[in-house]
């Protein structure tokens, strides 16, 4: 069964090869950037299935904050998953290689 499916990152390594995949099973596949705010206007009605597969990940520069981490792999997941449930998405998978 086709399936209309949203996600997040992929220009990552997951996301990219799941998008791809997705694709050649047949899927309608669609990409948000959640980089900034703008995702929280675009809406995810008419989605079965949102996949969360962006993330920030660990580096050990200087410049890295342990607050941006929690910004982006514990709050913004949150705040996709209350909005996915608040315009019916009938699913939504989180996906992480963050260990």
């Amino acid at each position: 069964m086709r399936k209309n499916i949203l996600i997040t990152g992929v220009h990552g390594y997951i996301g990219n090869a799941l998008k791809d995949k997705l694709i050649e099973q047949g899927h309608q596949v669609d990409q948000i950037n959640v980089r900034n705010q703008l995702w929280k206007s675009t809406s995810f009605k008419g989605y079965d299935v949102l996949i969360h597969t962006a993330a920030l990940v660990h580096n050990n520069s200087p410049q890295a904050r342990p607050s941006d981490y929690m910004q982006v792999n514990m709050l913004l997941t949150k705040q996709l998953a209350q909005k996915a449930k608040a315009e019916d998405v009938k699913q939504f998978i989180f996906m992480s290689t963050m260990a």
